[in-house]
């Protein structure tokens, strides 16, 4: 028998905060999980930052990823597409004591910017990595998120199957 869908989910999790912790040693996440349904509650990415995975959907297959048409193959395996994402607090303005507000300048965005670069490229690496452990692992896009409810980053797309 092999892995289930969970074992992969926690493998890539596993794989990814690795390699994210190893380029960002000080940033501590608040949050680092498996999340249900089809959506992620931003919430957690203000406090330090949220890294997720989760169930896009699944399908059948026979020929990895490909969906198969026949409910009745009983050859078939699970290819499960996944997102892998990584949000941080995003540069926010300030100051609204006065009335005005004070807006995030350059070195404020500079640093955001360059922080999801690094976050994107160590969620990569981890995602190398985690395909050494499971048996079919496609890795897909990167796409940005946000900014938004305070958060900035992206996710990655990638398919899992096993035998």
């Amino acid at each position: 028998m092999g892995m289930s869908a969970k074992q992969m989910m926690d493998i890539v999790l596993a794989s990814v905060l690795v390699e994210v912790n190893r380029v960002h040693p000080d940033d501590e996440l608040c949050a680092v999980a498996k999340y249900p349904g089809e959506g992620v509650p931003l919430d957690y990415a203000e406090c330090g930052g949220m890294l997720w995975v989760r169930i896009v959907q699944a399908n059948p297959t026979r020929a990895f990823p490909n969906p198969v048409s026949d409910l009745n193959d009983c050859g078939a395996t699970l290819a499960i597409p996944l997102e892998v994402g990584l949000m941080r607090p995003a540069p926010i303005p300030a100051n609204f004591v006065t009335g005005e507000m004070d807006l995030p300048g350059d070195d404020d965005h500079n640093a955001a910017t360059d922080k999801q670069a690094d976050d994107m490229e160590a969620m990569w690496r981890g995602l190398q990595n985690a395909a050494r452990d499971i048996e079919y692992l496609l890795i897909g896009s990167y796409s940005p998120v946000g900014p938004a409810a305070g958060s900035v980053g992206g996710t990655w797309s990638l398919v899992v199957g096993d035998d």
